[in-house]
């Protein structure tokens, strides 16, 4: 929800959003609605499913909307690459409390390597930034 304009103006906002899209399918045919909102809404109106400030979803609600999503547009093919990447990402999110250098140092370029195999895997997904920031993270230690 955007409750910085209030529920009404919420609700006037998601309608013309909703009223915009049917526009554009009945025109085009090549765009869908993915209606996150409405499962967040109906599927998860319990409150647990909302992260403490009680506006945003909770870590479990998006994780339960994304699996919708993924089922609803990700080939097997994709699946395997976005979960691939995933772990990639929680690697590189790793930052060491009291990093050892030397341990630190294999970690980032056991990371290098994996960002660089997923390169050569899928040459058509930039990874460059992620390159240049382990690079950088490497150099610096």
């Amino acid at each position: 929800r955007h409750l910085s304009d209030g529920a009404h103006g919420n609700q006037i906002s998601k309608s013309t959003l909703l009223l915009a899209i049917n526009r554009l399918q009945q025109e085009f045919g090549t765009c869908d609605y993915f209606p996150s909102y409405e499962i967040m809404m109906d599927d998860l109106r319990d409150y647990r499913f909302y992260d403490t400030d009680m506006t945003h979803p909770s870590k479990s609600a998006i994780a339960y909307i994304t699996e919708i999503l993924e089922e609803a547009y990700l080939s097997p093919e994709s699946k395997e690459i976005a979960s691939q990447w995933y772990k990639i990402q929680r690697a590189l999110e790793h930052r060491p409390l009291m990093p050892d250098k030397d341990e630190y140092t294999i970690f980032l370029q056991h990371t290098l390597d994996k960002v660089m195999r997923f390169q050569q895997m899928y040459p058509y997904i930039n990874v460059s930034n992620e390159i240049t920031e382990l690079n950088t993270r490497i150099s610096q230690i």
